[in-house]
């Protein structure tokens, strides 16, 4: 179905679908990953999960969200207009890691961004903006992304969604999970430090 170019990404997607969902940054379905290549976009299909991804749970689309190429039974992400809304913003952007990782989520549902504690989360963790709250997949959440990039004072790697999760972008696939891996792992730092001294 892939030719060799577009396979080869394609497992780029599925191996680090499976780091996400080993590393705790997703359960169940719902989370996505995309790749932009010269053909248009890769992400996961909908209703599908991370943790055992299929060279059929991936497809191609146009940047208006068509579908190119790929399982003509399954459906892309409803939430892949976040994506191509990030892509379009930062065309240096190559790959993006959408997840619900626990404590970073937790702090959003309180509508706080975590504080970072430790020298990684204040010298190694990219900027971050917040997004209002709104539907999954909906407009009003696209809305909200869009109203977010013009707000913001620097280009973001790091976007948390209120009450929903976090989008993270790289220059390729590697760097998107990564800076999703070191949020949550700030986040979570950041939690216990708080839970140690409200213990005292």
């Amino acid at each position: 179905m892939w030719n060799t170019s577009l396979l080869q990404t394609v497992k780029e997607i599925q191996k680090y679908s499976k780091f996400c969902y080993e590393r705790g940054l997703t359960v169940a379905t719902g989370e996505n990953i995309s790749i932009k290549c010269p053909q248009g976009v890769l992400i996961t299909a909908s209703g599908c999960s991370l943790q055992d991804i299929t060279e059929e749970d991936t497809l191609l689309i146009d940047f208006n969200g068509q579908v190119i190429q790929g399982n003509p039974e399954a459906v892309p992400s409803k939430e892949m207009f976040l994506h191509l809304t990030l892509y379009q913003a930062y065309c240096w952007t190559q790959s993006i890691v959408h997840v619900h990782p626990r404590y970073v989520t937790a702090y959003s549902c309180a509508r706080q961004q975590f504080p970072r504690v430790t020298s990684s989360a204040i010298n190694k963790l990219p900027a971050s903006i917040w997004v209002d709250n709104a539907p999954a997949g909906s407009k009003l959440l696209i809305e909200n992304l869009k109203h977010a990039i013009e707000m913001a004072k620097q280009e973001p790697r790091i976007f948390i969604l209120a009450a929903h999760g976090i989008l993270t972008l790289g220059k390729n696939i590697r760097e998107a999970y990564y800076n999703a891996e070191l949020t949550e792992e700030c986040a979570h730092i950041a939690y216990l430090k708080g839970v140690i001294e409200n213990s005292k």
